[in-house]
């Protein structure tokens, strides 16, 4: 009888020994919530009667940084957990790592994972071109970012597929179709411009509306009367004089690709350092006439 005693009491003592020193167990791991900027890490973790915390870690790599507790946590059954994310990058995959310790250091086995953020790309819709002049244009388009900051852009060149000028005109959130305006300035007259318009997260790349427009030829609009003039000697290598009946407000000399080479304010012009060829000289009177004449520099 005391044997069987004896062997009654070492068994209970194994049990409260193996149940006190067993290390913590993590279970039910799952992501959830997922938006563009945040996540909620689900977890249960049974203590095994030792009191317990659980660390969650996460990285845009494998490798973990930093500890962020939960718990403590006591016990001898799964106590569901979770662990909130923010300030997540849209649209990237993340890695996490749960760990748990009891009160004598013992760990859990290490539970890994990933998930990718959320987020929707911005959109760009209603892009209309309007007042087109010689030298400028205006376009005007809106963006909905869907909450997530995004740099508003328009690029444009000479070529379909390659744009050389780049204009980044605002970094913010909107959560509505937002308008926008870009000014096209010191564009050269009678030529096709192409462009794309639309925004851009770190991480999302939204639509971009393509599209072109032609600047006017160097001349006279419908509404405007032109200013009678002459230019002499004509041609010339070094100079010329300007005879009109009124005073000059402006003087613009253009080569044929439409690029502005000179101005002036003067009815004599010194051209001595212009190359040989032929040349557009607008001229607009104190009445905001024009026209334009061509002028051959030998």
């Amino acid at each position: 009888m005391k044997t069987k005693l004896h062997l009654f009491y070492f068994t209970l003592f194994l049990t409260f020994c193996i149940q006190g020193f067993s290390a913590p167990i993590i279970s039910n791991v799952s992501v959830s919530n997922i938006t563009a900027t945040s996540a909620r890490i689900n977890f249960s973790v049974n203590a095994q009667n030792s009191t317990t915390n659980a660390f969650v870690q996460y990285n845009t790599t494998p490798t973990m940084t930093g500890f962020n507790q939960v718990g403590p946590i006591n016990g001898n059954t799964p106590t569901p957990l979770f662990y909130d994310i923010t300030s997540l990058t849209p649209n990237t995959l993340y890695y996490y790592a749960i760990d748990a310790y009891d009160a004598s250091n013992q760990a859990a086995v290490t539970i890994t994972g990933s998930f990718t953020s959320g987020g929707t790309p911005p959109s760009t819709t209603n892009a209309v071109v309007s007042n087109i002049t010689t030298t400028s244009a205006q376009i005007d388009f809106q963006v909905n970012t869907f909450g997530i900051q995004s740099t508003i852009a328009v690029d444009y060149g000479l070529s379909p597929t390659t744009f050389y000028s780049y204009n980044g005109i605002a970094n913010t959130t909107t959560n509505t179709p937002t308008p926008f305006t870009f000014n096209f300035t010191s564009l050269t007259p009678n030529t096709t411009y192409y462009y794309s318009v639309g925004g851009y997260s770190p991480t999302l790349n939204g639509n971009r509306i393509l599209g072109s427009f032609t600047t006017s030829a160097l001349g006279l609009a419908d509404n405007e009367q032109k200013v009678k003039f002459n230019i002499y000697p004509n041609p010339t290598s070094d100079n010329f004089t300007i005879e009109i009946d009124s005073n000059i407000k402006s003087v613009e000399i253009y080569s044929l690709q439409g690029h502005k080479v000179m101005t002036s304010t003067s009815k004599n012009i010194d051209i001595s350092n212009l190359s040989k060829g032929i040349y557009l000289v607008q001229i607009e009177d104190e009445n905001n006439n024009r026209s334009t004449q061509k002028l051959i520099v030998k």
